[in-house]
């Protein structure tokens, strides 16, 4: 039963490592990179709609930003990194 328990936790920190790479990613790549985009998007003056879509992207970059920087720390502290 230990050994099932101990296996569970290994596992655990293991998926929580996994997706801490992926949220440093999203702070500074995915995050920007949207934010970006955006900017871009919205210096086109093709249509009235990229103005609209290139802010909403825009807060969607800061967004992620945002969120996957907070949930970074709540995890690294849970984990004692911090």
């Amino acid at each position: 039963m230990t050994d099932i328990i101990q296996t569970q936790m290994t596992t655990s920190v293991q998926e929580v490592v996994k997706t801490q790479t992926i949220r440093v990613a999203d702070v500074f790549i995915v995050g920007p990179l949207m934010i970006f985009a955006g900017w871009t998007l919205q210096d086109y003056k093709l249509d009235k709609i990229n103005r609209p879509l290139g802010f909403t992207l825009m807060a969607l970059g800061v967004g992620t930003i945002l969120l996957n920087g907070k949930n970074y720390f709540a995890n690294q502290k849970r984990l004692g990194a911090l």
